[in-house]
């Protein structure tokens, strides 16, 4: 018996007067994808699956560039967040990188580069190119691409990393060779010390995050006042930069150079080791869980108790998903609950749900003859692939 349930089933379907069994539920619609898996009742309980989402038989995508006619072929893409603008290299010119707008249709060409930092509010692209190392700003705010030179004051030193300062267009943090960060102005010239003895650094919003020349990681505000210091969690260490996110839900994550992932639980400041050799990973947008990807595993760990079915505690962790052969290169939150996971390995992408119990997560494989690159935008439900010298886009 199916019978439709508004209480807390919303736009469910409630199967009652079962015995207590093994069941396995298939769900089917004309033109979808069908999604099962097998579903443990237990005698007066309700068993649950939250989140069920159908995907297309054939994915409806559509052709948004051709770089057919310039002789041109797509080596691979990274999508700007939140924006339109998608960075292209091409295996001709390996001089260049092309700089796309999905809503204008506008392609230009800029000089390689091989490092950068994005400011989405400001719609600026920070690059950095090297031999010798120099460094620029690449407008994406107006209708044609502006390119700026950043040369900061030869009173600063050999300038071996430089970000951003939220809100303030003008100014930059920059660290010199000596462990040295710099506020600078690019108008007056002017600058000041903000810390030393630094060994890397990355902004996230308005935090300042750094791992010191002893391998102690701390945060600061864009100033250096109001450090927190969390202490050496054995942090790999190497000039190159590490990468800081954060959820506005709150909950901190950083991936060092080495694929190492630490986690900050929103309840608790302590930075905590959860993972190495990471590819990939992402905090939901309330900061309760991480997904991350591993050479062949999608991995989630629970920040904040999960209080709806599977139930799980803050603190655990669970393998969600293994692939055999294809190696993966991403994952992330899908769907507009994030109870859903993107994964790109090779030439597959899928979409895995989160509950493990009884037959494990029910997986659908969206493509599985990736010729090229891919992408994915979790915001908009959107995926990017390209192929040869074309690139296409898929609303799901």
């Amino acid at each position: 018996e199916l019978a439709k349930q508004a209480s807390f089933f919303s736009n469910g379907a409630l199967v009652i007067d079962l015995k207590p069994d093994l069941y396995l539920v298939r769900i089917e619609k004309e033109g979808f994808k069908s999604w099962q898996r097998f579903v443990h009742v237990s005698g007066e309980s309700v068993s649950e699956s939250r989140f069920i989402m159908l995907f297309p038989e054939k994915i409806p995508e559509k052709e948004i560039l051709d770089l057919s006619r310039r002789g041109l072929t797509i080596d691979e893409f990274s999508i700007l967040e939140k924006s339109p603008w998608v960075a292209i290299r091409v295996n001709e010119r390996k001089q260049l990188i092309y700089l796309f707008d999905r809503d204008t249709g506008a392609l230009d060409a800029v000089e390689s580069f091989a490092d950068s930092r994005w400011d989405y509010s400001g719609r600026r692209l920070l690059v950095e190119r090297r031999n010798p190392t120099r460094w620029a700003v690449v407008n994406l705010s107006s209708d044609k691409i502006r390119e700026e030179k950043i040369a900061p004051p030869k009173k600063m030193g050999t300038i071996t990393g430089m970000d951003f300062v939220a809100g303030s267009p003008n100014e930059f943090l920059a660290l010199n060779s000596e462990g040295e960060l710099l506020r600078f102005n690019k108008v007056s010239g002017e600058f000041s010390s903000v810390l030393s003895d630094i060994n890397v650094f990355v902004v996230n919003d308005a935090r300042l995050w750094f791992i010191g020349k002893n391998g102690f990681l701390a945060s600061a505000d864009l100033d250096g006042k109001n450090p927190e210091n969390y202490g050496r969690k054995g942090f790999y260490i190497s000039d190159e930069p590490v990468q800081v996110e954060a959820s506005s839900g709150g909950g901190v994550f950083l991936i060092d150079c080495g694929g190492g992932v630490f986690v900050e639980e929103a309840a608790d400041p302590e930075i905590v080791p959860i993972a190495g050799y990471v590819r990939s990973a992402a905090l939901d947008a309330e900061g309760e869980k991480i997904v991350f990807c591993t050479d062949h595993d999608v991995n989630v760990m629970w920040l904040k108790d999960e209080q709806r079915q599977p139930f799980r505690k803050a603190g655990g962790r669970e393998k969600i998903i293994t692939l055999s052969g294809e190696e993966l290169v991403a994952c992330d939150w899908w769907g507009p609950d994030e109870e859903n996971i993107v994964f790109y390995a090779g030439k597959f992408i899928g979409v895995v749900d989160i509950d493990t119990r009884a037959s494990g997560a029910a997986a659908t494989i969206l493509y599985d003859d990736i010729k090229g690159s891919a992408g994915f935008e979790k915001e908009a439900g959107r995926i990017l692939r390209s192929e040869k010298s074309f690139l296409f886009s898929a609303k799901l």
